[in-house]
């Protein structure tokens, strides 16, 4: 029962004392809310961490492989001159490797199963003809069995690797060397199986023969580029030279495309992916929010003569108002600290599961905390201008 007040004497600390007081009269009720806006509070700092620690490793990843990479293309006339060029480029400092990548007007079969093997249905893999450097500019890894050497491309051997789809159509399994794909009519023998290539994705469903081997039968090409590796940092200026490396008289007849610098790209997906990131939030954190207006509203309902005997005994409607919106940003507050604390340990979960470094600030848990009062004082608006309208004859009716 409060105790007799005249006219305004509901003072800040008086309302603060006596709103943790009816909340910890309601404990289950209490709970209830608290967990639900802390999950919202959780769920909004686990994803901005996330996304942060995420977009971190995306930009290890981009500078590894697309920042590290030159692809040049030509017209008809030009594109022939690619081969002769590879050795140039080689030669630039910051440049690793270099390969023509040409996909040959001919497509592969099934050849000469493995003995004992079963049948393969006749089917069409795509070729494409590779350079003495082809392994290391395209970064072809996860290999069983024989990868290319300088001997297979100075002798022009019949020899291809295959990529993990194409050996998984097949039917391939080590060991290697028995079994062979048929190419314009001649059976090449299959040594080796590659798992992915970071540059060219899609040559883990092709077959990949040296070069020399299809100039040796005249193979026409159906389209060709050329794949220059380099080192991070090295690709624009590798780019603004190699037009006039493949064809110092027409330059403009040939394109080398860079990929975008780290941050111009960063930029861009940091916009898109934030958007949606702090959308998420937000939206988790209203969630939760709302489960506060409820709760003060269905408090406001079930005390209805409590606070007409407050007026009766002297408060004020300001006084009845503020007192709701203070238990609801009490509660705000509380769950926005146990919230933010989850979310943080959720980051470092899942930073530790996948092998990240976590990213995180120590002042969300306080700004989240902050914002989370904020909301429950908000959405305890209604609540508490629906408990200053009550009459005090009404509730002392009901007591």
């Amino acid at each position: 029962m409060p105790r007799l007040m005249r006219r305004g004497a509901l003072t800040t600390a008086t309302t603060v004392r006596e709103a943790v007081i009816s909340l910890m009269a309601h404990p289950a009720h209490v709970g209830f809310t608290v967990a639900s806006m802390a999950l919202g509070a959780a769920t909004a700092v686990a994803a901005v961490g996330i996304s942060i620690t995420s977009q971190s490793q995306v930009d290890q990843v981009f500078d590894a492989y697309a920042q590290s990479q030159v692809t040049v293309v030509a017209t008809d006339a030009v594109a022939p001159r690619f081969p002769a060029s590879e050795s140039a480029f080689e030669e630039l400092p910051g440049v690793v490797a270099a390969t023509t990548v040409a996909r040959l007007s001919s497509v592969a079969s099934p050849g000469r199963s493995v003995p004992g093997g079963t049948a393969v249905p006749q089917t069409n893999i795509t070729v494409f003809a590779v350079g003495p450097s082809g392994s290391d500019a395209l970064e072809l890894g996860e290999w069983t069995g024989r990868q290319f050497d300088p001997g297979f491309h100075d002798r022009a051997d019949a020899v291809a690797v295959v990529g993990a789809g194409v050996a998984r159509d097949l039917g391939l399994a080590p060991p290697y060397g028995e079994a062979t794909v048929r190419i314009a009519g001649e059976d090449v023998t299959v040594i080796g199986v590659f798992g992915y290539s970071p540059r060219e994705r899609q040559l883990t469903q092709a077959v990949l023969v040296p070069r020399s081997w299809a100039d040796s039968l005249g193979l026409t090409v159906s389209a060709q580029h050329l794949v220059v590796r380099v080192e991070v940092g090295a690709a624009e200026a590798i780019a603004e030279r190699a037009p006039g490396i493949v064809d110092p008289y027409e330059p403009q007849l040939v394109t080398a495309a860079a990929p975008p610098t780290v941050d111009a790209l960063r930029a861009q997906v940091a916009t898109q992916v934030g958007v949606l990131v702090w959308m998420t939030a937000a939206g988790a954190l209203v969630v939760g929010s709302l489960s506060v207006a409820y709760t003060a509203l269905m408090a406001v309902l079930r005390r209805t003569g409590e606070f007409s005997l407050r007026r009766a005994l002297g408060a004020t409607r300001a006084d009845i108002g503020r007192l709701v919106v203070t238990e609801g940003a009490l509660l705000g507050a509380f769950a926005g600290l146990l919230g933010g604390v989850a979310g943080m340990l959720v980051v470092v979960a899942v930073a530790w599961w996948a092998g990240w470094t976590p990213l995180l600030e120590v002042a969300w848990v306080p700004a989240v905390s902050l914002g989370t009062a904020l909301l429950g004082t908000v959405f305890s608006g209604y609540p508490a201008w629906r408990a200053s309208r009550l009459e005090p004859a009404l509730g002392l009716r009901q007591v």
